[in-house]
């Protein structure tokens, strides 16, 4: 039987590390790399963009439905539980998504991983959730932001691991080979780490009343934007880099970059969060999200590539940061896990709009540069939204 939460875990900075292996592999082995591989895999299973792009589609529509079931699965069967047969879940389906090639095979694989990353990803943050609940307040967005900050972790080495082993379009299936090897490593730390975790007191009656969720709306639909707004970006930047001529070396430099300034936003964020009010800070981290998905409408430079790449890096997973910040401050404990279920559904529902719109924008007059401009708006009014949150 899990044991409840009763005292401060020691170490709880390096909990929360190990723990952020979860979002490594959720979003940076399972989500972000398939970038970096559907070029290889259109060229050699001969699909069509109309083929790969939905590709992207199931994987956002299983990643809304691990959002929809991470909560009530955790609920029943605890969250260290539930937390590491996602984790198993998700190593399998990695790895046999190198053992198959047909494309309705594939769908269900990427349908899958979503699914299993999304929910792995929920409940890791409510267990993170619990790790913080034992720190001052000031301390707590460095915990925090340390579990959401692997995905910045999981998009740097992917970025290094995948062109190392794949450089020809048949050997796409070493890279994913390669990716379910690291994501098991990974996850036997964070599932080591969550056995360290007492589970939060189960809540009953009034306190776990879907209506406590509106106090967030704000929060919702600002992060929901944001979804819409990054996931457009990361969808249409490469393509649109690759259009103005840059070198395959240089789009991977930037994508590094972009995945290391992932990791490195908990330390620039972790002292602002603490301090300033949260609507304040919501506001900052969205408005700085934006100005750097900006800089590539404004520049081609490597300078400013790379600038804006970090600006935008160290917001991208400071969001989700800033939604269990006020989660923390306006929901009990028992309301974490869901808090964070629902922020994933509005953030999945932007995901898989986005790049659609992007695409319309894409045949307009702008091109590619339209399609990216369609992300950098919606970060924009995320930010505004954001700002109106108040507790």
């Amino acid at each position: 039987m899990e044991k409840t939460v009763s005292a401060a875990i020691r170490h709880p900075i390096g909990v929360a590390i190990a723990l952020s292996m979860a979002p490594a592999t959720a979003l940076g082995y399972a989500r972000f790399a398939y970038s970096l591989l559907l070029p290889d895999m259109r060229i050699a299973l001969h699909w069509s963009y109309l083929q790969a792009g939905t590709m992207n589609t199931v994987n956002a529509a299983g990643y809304l439905v691990g959002a929809l079931i991470a909560s009530p699965l955790s609920r029943r069967f605890g969250l260290g539980r539930t937390f590491r047969l996602a984790a198993l879940m998700m190593v399998i389906t990695l790895a046999a998504t190198a053992a198959v090639s047909g494309y309705y095979d594939l769908l269900v694989l990427r349908s899958l991983s979503g699914l299993f990353g999304s929910t792995l990803f929920v409940v890791g943050s409510g267990i993170a959730q619990s790790v913080a609940l034992g720190v001052p307040s000031f301390r707590a967005p460095a915990v925090l932001g340390s579990y959401f900050a692997g995905a910045g972790v999981g998009t740097a080495i992917s970025g290094i691991a995948i062109p190392s082993v794949v450089w020809s379009a048949s050997l796409w299936p070493a890279g994913w080979l390669v990716l379910a090897g690291i994501s098991g490593a990974s996850l036997l730390l964070a599932s080591a780490a969550s056995r360290r975790v007492g589970e939060p007191a189960r809540g009953d009656g009034p306190s776990v009343r879907g209506s406590h969720y509106f106090k967030l709306l704000p929060t919702f639909i600002a992060y929901g934007l944001f979804g819409l707004g990054y996931m457009t970006f990361l969808t249409y930047q490469v393509a649109y880099m690759r259009h103005a001529g840059l070198s395959e070396s240089r789009v991977v430099l930037v994508y590094v970059a972009m995945g290391v300034s992932v990791t490195a936003g908990v330390f620039v964020w972790h002292r602002p969060l603490g301090r300033l009010r949260p609507h304040l800070a919501a506001a900052l981290v969205y408005s700085t999200a934006a100005v750097g998905s900006a800089i590539f409408l404004i520049s081609s430079g490597l300078a400013a590539e790379v600038l804006g790449s970090f600006l935008f890096g160290i917001c991208l997973m400071t969001t989700s940061t800033v939604v269990s910040l006020f989660s923390r401050r306006l929901l009990p404990a028992t309301m974490q896990t869901g808090a964070m279920g629902v922020a994933t559904i509005f953030i999945g529902a932007g995901q898989a709009i986005g790049p659609i719109l992007g695409g319309v924008a894409s045949t307009s007059a702008w091109g590619l540069r339209g399609a990216v401009g369609v992300g950098v708006a919606g970060i924009v009014a995320s930010a505004a939204i954001g700002s109106l949150q108040r507790g």
